[in-house]
């Protein structure tokens, strides 16, 4: 009898073969070169584990210095995006008051934010990304350039409930962007205060949707993937492991012997291992206090600091590092986040900001001094 053997790849089931082996390195070490500049990871705490809370987390890393600032955009508040040629397209006018984070001090380069309602926009790197061409006549009222989707999904809607069918509906396309010399490569990670998921991903010039139950994403390859690769863990456990052999009793070196396996590197595949696992098996919490201080550790398990991940050669862009992190309390509209170089959390409570039209803001850099606190 012969038997054949199988791999995986991503949805593919391939005869094992010296190709197939060598396509899944390839592929991997493409995964690897990709990913390398620039990492983020987001998710939400289990609301079912977690006494119905629903809170997320997400880390920005990212090789350039994005000098982001915490900006606020009012009900009532007109927007308008562009067709390739520069000429004007969508116009908006947007129903709920949201915070976000800007990059490169960018009006419209929103890579994070929540509106007054509990949604939630998160906009990770994914290097496959690739936009809809716009046809010449295209309906300039369907067509929206990638950088201004997050203000067009946190202005107009307060849960998942319609946001797919809407989308469906627009043709998305990406611009060249000067500081970053490329196209930006999104998909985007949105939640809602009822706890839903939804990631919307731009392949093959297509919009793909994936409620995503396991709500966490990262970057390369595309969520589906990450979905699959998960099996290969199912083995690990939180708890320290133990075995007989040869009549001896053997006990794990310690507590975490259980995980011995988990990939503990910083690329996007074994980031995505290691929150979906560590937010399986923590301890549930009760309270929002208690669920911003797990997400806050849940972060730490993927921070990267500056030179832990670099290129080759030097330069521009040589090395990336966790330039911020937030969470979000999706149900009482509160706003953290936190700088590489201060450790400590800043909240924003959207129930205390005036969003009337016209109410003036100011931006709020990112980056704040170093600082402790002193005790006697």
């Amino acid at each position: 009898m012969v038997y054949e053997r199988y791999i995986f790849f991503g949805f593919l089931k391939l005869k094992e073969s010296a190709f197939v082996r060598k396509l899944l390195v390839i592929s991997f070490l493409a995964i690897l070169s990709v990913s390398v500049i620039f990492a983020c990871t987001e998710f939400l705490l289990s609301p079912e584990k977690n006494n119905g809370l629903v809170i997320s987390g997400r880390s920005m890393e990212f090789s350039y210095p994005l000098n982001s600032k915490v900006v606020f955009r009012n009900r009532g508040e007109t927007f308008n995006t562009h067709l390739p040629d520069g000429t004007e397209s969508i116009t908006w006018t947007s129903k709920y008051g949201y915070v976000g984070l800007n990059s490169f001090n960018m009006s419209n380069a929103i890579s994070e934010g929540m509106n007054e309602t509990g949604l939630s926009v998160s906009a990770l790197w994914l290097p496959s990304t690739e936009y809809a061409d716009v046809p010449d006549k295209a309906d300039k009222e369907r067509v929206i350039e990638i950088l201004d989707l997050p203000d067009w999904i946190l202005g107009n809607f307060k849960d998942l409930s319609n946001i797919r069918k809407e989308l469906e509906k627009l043709i998305v396309w990406g611009e060249h962007n000067e500081i970053i010399k490329e196209i930006p490569p999104l998909h985007l990670s949105l939640h809602d205060s009822e706890g839903g998921s939804l990631v919307v991903e731009f392949i093959d010039g297509e919009m793909n949707f994936y409620d995503n139950p396991n709500g966490v994403l990262t970057n390369a390859p595309e969520l589906p993937w990450h979905l699959t690769n998960l099996r290969n863990y199912v083995n690990l456990s939180p708890y320290m492991e133990e075995s007989t052999i040869n009549g001896i009793e053997y006990k794990g070196m310690g507590f975490g012997s259980g995980y011995v396996g988990m990939p503990g590197d910083g690329t996007p595949p074994s980031r995505f291992i290691r929150i979906s696992l560590y937010k399986e098996f923590v301890n549930p919490v009760e309270t929002h206090e208690e669920g911003v201080i797990l997400a806050l550790h849940l972060l730490n398990t993927v921070d990267i600091p500056a030179g832990a991940s670099k290129r080759e050669g030097g330069g521009e862009a040589s090395f990336e590092n966790t330039q911020w992190i937030t969470i979000k309390d999706h149900q009482e509209m509160k706003f953290y986040f936190r700088s590489y170089d201060c450790p400590s959390l800043y909240l924003v409570d959207l129930n205390k900001i005036d969003f009337s039209k016209g109410t003036p803001h100011k931006e709020i850099p990112v980056d704040q001094s170093f600082e402790v606190v002193e005790l006697p």
